[in-house]
């Protein structure tokens, strides 16, 4: 029919580094109306953002209604930056909106979406050491037998200390915050802890859980 029916993103290398977030002024928000896109990424729904929009390096928009209530063009950062929006509506504003601009050279992570890269890279490494992406027998072995090297203090089960030893020897670069995040994910029942059937069901959500 000629409309455009998908957009697939697909970046080189770690993908892209982001500057820390700065908040949003919404009155360029309606500069975007047929720009902004549903978030459906579920790291970042669950931090409440609903709405994002990618603005081109050096774009300049103009604020609503710049003709009857004036105001400066504003112009996006030289890499590009996306905003996101945590209204229903992307045209009315939040207090947490912000725009991540893209940084242009590799330094450390700052944006949130980065950070679930962080949270699926340990996941894999993990699963590869654990027997591969589906589940099996000998993976559930291989988790018990992690789990009981994890365990320093020996009582059966990981604290959230215990299991960030082990995911920084994993991954160097892991920061706390991942690391709270992934033991949070971890951690079904919500006691502080992660057994064997906890672990099993977070690193193959799909399969069925341990006996």
């Amino acid at each position: 029919m000629g409309r455009v029916a998908a957009v697939c993103a697909i970046s080189l290398g770690n993908g892209l580094e982001f500057e820390p977030a700065e908040a949003w002024d919404n009155r360029y928000s309606g500069a975007l109306e047929k720009r902004w896109v549903p978030v459906t990424v579920p790291y970042i729904l669950e931090r409440g953002a609903r709405h994002f929009a990618w603005i081109n390096g050096g774009e300049l928009l103009q604020p609503s209604a710049k003709d009857v209530l004036g105001g400066q063009d504003w112009r996006a950062p030289a890499n590009g930056c996306f905003v996101y929006k945590f209204h229903e509506s992307p045209l009315l504003a939040d207090d947490r909106d912000v725009f991540f601009a893209v940084r242009g050279s590799l330094v450390h992570q700052k944006a949130f979406g980065k950070l679930g890269a962080l949270e699926e890279q340990a996941m894999r490494q993990l699963r590869n050491q654990m027997g591969g992406e589906s589940l099996k027998d000998a993976s559930i072995a291989k988790v018990q037998q992690a789990l009981e090297e994890w365990d320093a203090n020996l009582d059966g089960r990981i604290s959230e200390d215990e299991m960030a030893t082990a995911l920084k020897i994993l991954c160097p670069r892991m920061t706390q915050e991942v690391i709270k995040n992934l033991f949070s994910q971890a951690d079904l029942n919500k006691d502080g802890f992660v057994d064997v059937n906890e672990f099993v069901q977070w690193l193959w959500p799909t399969a069925k859980s341990p006996p």
